[in-house]
């Protein structure tokens, strides 16, 4: 009713409405077992020149072969989503959640990514240029052993007083320091990741084994989910 009713009501006031499967196929069945069909579905879709998309849920969506050319979003939620071969071109991300989010063979082109919570968020074959990130992007993303973050140029990062620094420095001089400090506090998520930037792959070993145990100890599922993809991720262990 939510949904159907909306679009009778403004397709019978002569509204161009399309109904967009979140899913790769235009066949959906609601909470109550009716199955219609969309229009179309978020696949060799094109997002141009928008203004703003503000509070929007994309939520469990599947994005396939997609341009985002031009547009903001403020306050969307991003949670569980799937981009899949897609395009970002001078976007704008403010206050968004990416949370467990799936980025695959995907190119980011002077965006603003600095404000943007990625926790878990898994990051393959993806492209960066030209872009700003947040200052703990880089500790809360996933990163595949063989396709890793590729990062080209003119990339800062934001840092806490607000201003930027190169990609280049961020690394040199800032990532070793908070790999200490994510060490010592026990964030071994954080710090495991952490290693893999900076290429210490014996510590990584015994730091992700540290977070699994923690993890089993206190019996934070979530967590014990995460470092199981760490451990397949990195090629270190034997599963």
């Amino acid at each position: 009713i939510e949904g159907l009713t909306v679009v009778d009501i403004l397709r019978r006031a002569g509204l161009e409405i399309e109904m967009i499967s979140i899913s790769s196929s235009k066949s959906v069945t609601g909470s109550h077992g009716i199955t219609f069909l969309t229009d179309t579905v978020f696949e060799d879709v094109n997002f141009e020149n928008i203004s703003s998309f503000e509070s929007t849920g994309f939520s469990s969506c599947n994005f396939y072969n997609c341009k985002v050319i031009k547009a903001e979003f403020i306050g969307s939620t991003f949670t569980n989503t799937l981009f899949d071969n897609t395009e970002f071109v001078s976007v704008k991300f403010k206050t968004l959640s990416f949370e467990n989010v799936c980025f695959r063979n995907c190119t980011f082109r002077n965006c603003e990514l600095w404000d943007l919570n990625c926790e878990f968020g898994d990051f393959v074959n993806v492209i960066i240029e030209d872009c700003v990130l947040s200052f703990h992007f880089f500790p809360y993303v996933f990163q595949n052993h063989e396709n890793p973050i590729k990062i080209m140029k003119n990339v800062k990062v934001s840092v806490p007083s607000g201003e930027t620094i190169s990609y280049k420095e961020y690394r040199e001089k800032v990532l070793p320091y908070l790999y200490i400090f994510y060490k010592q506090s026990g964030a071994y998520f954080a710090a495991a990741n952490l290693a893999f930037q900076l290429d210490e792959k014996e510590e990584m070993y015994q730091i992700i084994e540290n977070g699994f145990r923690q993890a089993l100890m206190i019996k934070d599922f979530r967590m014990i989910k995460q470092y199981c993809k760490l451990m397949e991720k990195s090629q270190l262990f034997t599963l």
